[in-house]
């Protein structure tokens, strides 16, 4: 048969090639399938009788070559020449033994063997060959899938493939160290970055290890698996979090503790301090973030590894670590925010309740607390500080543990400087939408606890003012709401903010302040509370006022239509007041709430019917 093979080759050309044209004949080396195996095998391929595989391996060969000839054919006499003269590529020599579809199938094939042959063959005849059965298994499927595959046929597959796969694992490594491969050069080949923390658990990570071990016997320079792992991760940062994660998985955890402990120890030896170990984990620029980040823990167990070398007074907890870095007036505001989130709310609890617990061991007073949170330094925005939200906790752990009565209030005034000092704190407060109703809640049971006058009040919270900025003033509501307490406290009085603005402009009449309000309205100076609660405080004291009225429908129709607002909507977006909260402290603006409630629910059964 190959010398039929050949003949037809010749014959074709023979016909092909021109008088002129000289090619030298070459002999086809396609594989011999009579010398013994280089990979020793017993019972499961050597029970197949010598004759058997020869007449099944020439077939086999001659088919093929005869397939690949044929197509060759067809494209002309130099495809031909050209096929039978150069070196077959990888993936071109698994195929002639339909290797090529499967690694775990064709490193379990008997004719992996048949190929191995040929190869040996191939090299004893050229020895400048550089092909190997390694080299072309790897060229085809890549040094990790290789490896890997390698790994689990080593550990798991009866003795006969068990020790192949030994050979084939030898022969990588051997490979690897013959091309000056570094171990970094071999953890990039696995791929094991991508990996992740899962790295540890794969057949691949034993390949690295047996590789270094290799290494360091043949170099008198060693390295050492943490160098690698550290730069192959990216650092010493990004290692932290994959040993972390490791740590939490049962087929990683024991391998991930060692790496984590030498890891710890080398920063140990070069004496670094936690906050040190802090910094280099980046954990240092956001206090919320270090606590969501994985090497939280990673500072953790330092912390721990390092109070073991430290004398009982030297010692430190994550809390100081974090204190030292970021203050406590920092950490206390951090934790306050941090709280609130799910993946931190548990760890940030428990270090608040530490840190109160801190304060209280070493005695601090309130006034104390106050000093180191620093809220002085906030002014009125103290008042919706997060950290006001500590203070509040230790004045009450404060109270409970030492049999006091402190108040967040007395703390407050004491802290800024007495009454007048505080007093300017809160009404700087009212003019701020945020801080604005903490101070209210605090500023006027102080004022209607000493019977202060409304007129005293309006001159306070700034409204001695033209009556277009007194109609603008974001404190006018402040004064209908001090009016409705104040009434109501004094049945009597029934004072009304249409009469108080009436008091304080002589000579303008309803109507011209209706018509300045609503002006200001339409040109967007003022939002419609102002407007809204005087309406409400102008049909309260005069029901028939068409003006008023009017306006008032207006306005209805605005909220219904245009900003297409339903009661409650009303109450929340309109007025700021909270859904629990059932009633409101000023009378005008529930009066106007419940008054849009009937006119609203008037226009749905319109709409109905």
């Amino acid at each position: 048969m190959y010398y039929i093979v050949l003949c037809v080759t010749a014959c074709f050309l023979t016909a092909n090639i021109s008088a002129g044209a000289s090619i030298p004949l070459t002999k086809v080396n396609f594989p011999a399938v009579s010398h013994p195996s280089v990979i020793n095998q017993d019972s499961t391929y050597a029970s197949r009788s010598l004759r058997d595989r020869e007449t099944e391996g020439e077939e086999r060969m001659i088919n093929a070559g005869v397939e690949k000839l044929t197509e060759l054919i067809k494209t002309g006499a130099s495809k031909v020449y050209e096929w039978l003269g150069r070196e077959k590529t990888a993936g071109e020599l698994l195929t002639l033994y339909k290797l090529e579809n499967n690694l775990d199938d064709a490193l379990v094939s008997p004719k992996l063997d048949d190929l191995a042959k040929y190869l040996t063959e191939l090299s004893t005849k050229n020895p400048d060959s550089k092909v190997s059965l390694i080299g072309t298994l790897t060229a085809h499927y890549g040094d990790d899938a290789l490896a890997n595959s390698l790994e689990v046929l080593r550990k798991n597959a009866d003795t006969n493939l068990a020790k192949r796969a030994q050979q084939l694992h030898d022969a990588q490594l051997s490979a690897w160290l013959d091309s000056d491969k570094s171990v970094l050069d071999v953890f990039n080949l696995l791929k094991l970055r991508k990996d992740k923390y899962t790295a540890l658990s794969t057949g691949k990570f034993n390949v690295l290890e047996d590789y270094l071990q290799k290494v360091n016997s043949a170099k008198p320079t060693k390295e050492s698996l943490l160098q690698v792992l550290t730069t192959g991760f990216g650092g010493e940062r990004k290692l932290g979090k994959v040993l972390v994660v490791a740590k939490t998985k049962a087929e990683t955890s024991e391998k991930a503790s060692a790496l984590q402990t030498a890891l710890l120890s080398k920063w140990l030896e070069q004496n670094m301090t936690p906050k040190d170990v802090l910094i280099k984990l980046n954990l240092g620029d956001d206090l919320k973030k270090a606590l969501a980040n994985l090497n939280r823990y990673t500072l953790t167990r330092y912390i721990s590894m390092f109070n073991n070398k430290q004398d009982s007074n030297k010692v430190t907890s994550l809390l100081g670590t974090f204190t030292a870095h970021y203050g406590e007036d920092g950490v206390a505001k951090a934790l306050v925010s941090a709280s609130t989130y799910p993946k931190t709310e548990r760890i940030a609890k428990e270090l608040r309740t530490e840190q109160l617990n801190k304060w209280m061991r070493s005695e601090k007073t309130v006034d104390q607390v106050f000093d180191i949170l620093k809220l002085r330094n906030d002014g009125h925005t103290a008042l919706v500080s997060r950290k006001l939200e500590v203070l509040e906790d230790y004045i009450n752990l404060s109270n409970r543990e030492n049999s006091r009565h402190a108040t967040v209030l007395g703390v407050l005034t004491k802290g800024f400087g007495g009454e007048n000092e505080m007093e300017k704190i809160l009404l700087d407060g009212m003019l701020n939408f945020y801080t604005k109703d903490k101070a209210q809640g605090w500023l006027f049971p102080k004022w209607l606890q000493s019977d202060l006058p409304p007129e005293t009040v309006w001159t306070n919270l700034g409204l001695n003012q033209k009556l277009d900025r007194v109609l603008t003033h974001p404190n006018l509501n402040a004064v209908s709401t001090y009016l409705s307490m104040y009434n109501k406290k004094h049945p009597r009085s029934n004072r009304s903010l249409i009469g108080m603005l009436l008091t304080h402009f002589e000579n303008t009449s309803v109507e011209d302040i209706l018509k300045t309000a609503k002006k200001d309205v339409v040109n967007g100076n003022v939002d419609d509370v102002n407007f809204a609660i005087l309406i409400s405080s102008v049909l309260q004291k005069s029901p028939k006022n068409q003006l008023a009225s009017q306006y008032k429908n207006w306005l209805f129709q605005k909220w219904l239509l245009g900003d297409r607002l339903d009661p409650m909507g009303v109450r929340a977006q309109v007025f700021g007041i909270p859904e629990h909260k059932m009633t409101h402290d000023n009378a005008d603006v529930y009066w106007i709430v419940n008054l849009y409630k009937m006119f609203y629910n008037r226009a749905e059964r319109k709409v109905k019917n």
